[in-house]
């Protein structure tokens, strides 16, 4: 399962350095890492991929975890949040 999370933030910058901190925590619920992405228009813009072994870890990681792991503070708006399985890779 997948997870997507769009943040507008205050400051791209220390918003990931908050999200590298968390990295165990995520862990601990079951996330195999992701990929970190940033708005080519608005750095300050950033999408998180997330590959979870367990959808209910991922969905209580975000319950009750997800405003811990990031402050308000650092966010320019409330996050989007996608759950995503699977269907198929294909090619180009």
């Amino acid at each position: 399962m997948f997870m997507i999370i769009r943040h507008k933030v205050e400051d791209f910058a220390q918003w990931k350095q908050v999200l590298d901190e968390n990295a165990k925590t995520r862990e601990a619920f079951g996330s195999r890492g992701g990929i970190l992405f940033q708005n080519a228009t608005d750095p300050n813009e950033a999408i998180v991929l997330l590959e979870w072994s367990d959808p209910d870890r991922a969905r209580e990681f975000i319950a009750s975890k997800g405003k811990e792991a990031m402050p308000a503070a650092l966010l320019h708006e409330h996050a989007d949040v996608y759950y995503l399985n699977e269907v198929e890779k294909f090619p180009v």
